[in-house]
């Protein structure tokens, strides 16, 4: 146990198995601004920069997405798994088993494990959105062969 900033004793932070031996020493992962690798897709009209950097082994797959006007995920495999969105920019349209949401700048939203959804530009500049998914929710995502990877 040990006191915690409000006086509280707490128990010691999970030491989460999760860790793969060659990782037992990281504590953290940083990725600077633009460093983190991108995939293109669409002919470039929606990007995918990974943020987890060396974290690989972290059930979490936080992105940037940049998604150019009028592009949309109905080409992209899309699985289930939970997602949570935050709109840094533009406008996102996110349908949720056949409902629309419109997500402006600062806006957010969760969604379940089992909630199937399609996303599209609903803004005619780019938009920019913070997706955190888990499990990786796109084929692509997990796939480190994919081509379209820049580094």
């Amino acid at each position: 146990m040990y006191m915690s900033p409000g006086r509280r004793a707490v128990p010691p932070p999970d030491k989460s198995p999760r860790r793969k031996p060659d990782d037992l020493t990281a504590e953290c992962s940083i990725i600077r601004k633009g460093t983190g690798s991108r995939r293109h897709f669409s002919n470039g009209a929606f990007t995918l920069e990974k943020l987890q950097g060396t974290a690989s082994f972290s059930e979490l797959r936080p992105a940037l997405v940049t998604i150019l006007p009028g592009a949309s995920s109905e080409d992209i495999e899309i699985y289930v798994g939970e997602k949570w969105f935050y709109v840094l920019e533009g406008k996102l349209e996110v349908h949720v088993n056949g409902t629309p949401h419109l997500l402006s700048e600062g806006d957010s939203m969760y969604l379940e494990y089992t909630a199937a959804h399609t996303w599209r530009n609903a803004h005619n500049g780019k938009t920019r959105a913070l997706v955190i998914s888990s499990p990786s929710s796109l084929s692509i995502d997990t796939d480190p062969a994919y081509p379209g990877l820049d580094k």
